[in-house]
């Protein structure tokens, strides 16, 4: 798509370059397999530091039956289905 030179994929890093990765970024695209869920640290990382996120539709039951925050498409993160 093009994209090549305006995209950077980090891999794992200390937790000071993810903050400055974050601070820099214009937005995060996080697929997870199985679905954004609160258990993900770059998840957590990436809405806290308040970049606009992409991320995996979560499984139904993420948000422990209502007792934790959900994640609302188009508003805290703009959710795809897994695989797309």
């Amino acid at each position: 798509h093009g994209l090549s030179d305006r995209v950077t994929i980090t891999g794992a890093l200390p937790a000071g370059q993810v903050a400055a990765q974050l601070a820099a970024a214009d937005a995060i695209v996080l697929p997870y397999p199985d679905g954004a869920s609160w258990r993900r640290g770059s998840l957590l990382a990436a809405l806290t530091a308040g970049v606009p996120v992409v991320t995996t539709t979560p499984q139904p039951g993420y948000d422990a039956m209502g007792h934790l925050p959900s994640l609302i498409a188009g508003e805290s993160a703009l959710l795809v289905p897994p695989d797309d």
